[in-house]
This record gives structure tokens, C-alpha cells and sequence, in this order.
């Protein structure tokens, strides 16, 4: 996919005339490339969540919206997306824990390198962890636990800020 000769990438910019963007990918821009590839695999389940609460909402609702006289615009905004208000948080809450603790994309594309440029704390824990000389695992296991109530830290607040408003029941 990144590779700078050959991959898809390089060819559609190619294509498009973007000459100055077909780089290579996971050289000189890792982290682009990283975020890149974590939103497209994650894409998926926030849709299939999205979806879920979307298929939840009942029909008569719409229907009730449309003899109102309400367009595909007012529809969407004064009846769907205060409905989805809930699901959108939770995707919002889920897909943050799972930025904040990404691992898994890191190191296969990168190993947290060149130079540490594309590195998250998971991999730097990992790097601390397995390949330094000695076997300490108390400082990475600390590193751990601290980033673990960051991330719960920040995820409570983010579920306080983004729920102060009042439950639409339908």
C-alpha cells in the first residue's frame, strides 16, 4: 500500500498530478501513514455501531417528521442526530481508548521508528519493556498503570462533558 515505486497510493497521486505527495510513506511521513491506516481499521466498527443506533430509531418517528412537513435535512438534523447523540458519544469514548492505547498498527508498520517519530506510549512501553539490556518491568509496568488512569481520566471527562445535556426518549 505505502510502498514509494509501486503501491496503490503512490500511483493514485501519481495519477491525480500530486507528484510532490507520492513519498515514501513510512520513511518520511510514519505517523500520517499510522493514522492512515488505524482510521481505515476502525472505520468499520464505529460505522457498524452507527448503523445499530440509526436501525434503533423507530420508523414512525421519520414518518411522524415527514407529515410534519420536514425535509431530508430537517429530518436528519431535528430528529436523527439528537437521537444518535448517545451512540455518537460511545463511538466517540471507544474509538478514543482505542487511539490512545494503539499498539497493534504501530508496530507492524513501523516499530515506533524512524527515530521514534511514530512511537505511542503502548510501543514505547513494549520497547522499555522487552528490548532494553536489562529486564526491569517495574518502570514499564508503572508506565502502564499511569497512562491507564490518563486514559480513564480522560475518558470520564469526556463522557461528562459530551453528556451534559438533557436524554431525548423517544
Amino acid at each position: 500500500m505505502f510502498n514509494p515505486d509501486w503501491g496503490p497510493l503512490t500511483t493514485i497521486l501519481e495519477s491525480l498530478g500530486l507528484h510532490s505527495l507520492s513519498i515514501n510513506w513510512l520513511v518520511d511521513a510514519p505517523l500520517a501513514a499510522v493514522i492512515l491506516v488505524h482510521f481505515w481499521r476502525t472505520f468499520g466498527f464505529s460505522m457498524v455501531i452507527l448503523l445499530a443506533g440509526l436501525s434503533a430509531i423507530p420508523d414512525e418517528l421519520v414518518d411522524a417528521a415527514r407529515i410534519d412537513g420536514a425535509n431530508l435535512w430537517k429530518v436528519t438534523s431535528h430528529v436523527l442526530l439528537p437521537l444518535l447523540r448517545g451512540t455518537f458519544v460511545n463511538v466517540l469514548i471507544l474509538s478514543f481508548i482505542g487511539k490512545m492505547s494503539a499498539f497493534d498498527t504501530v508496530f507492524v508498520l513501523t516499530g515506533g521508528g524512524p527515530m521514534h517519530r511514530s512511537e505511542t506510549v503502548a510501543t514505547w512501553i513494549y520497547t522499555r519493556t522487552w528490548n532494553w539490556r536489562g529486564l526491569d518491568l517495574g518502570y514499564p509496568s508503572a508506565m502502564a498503570v499511569i497512562w491507564f488512569i490518563v486514559i480513564l481520566a480522560a475518558t470520564i471527562l469526556l463522557r461528562r462533558y459530551l453528556s451534559q445535556r438533557e436524554i431525548l426518549e423517544y
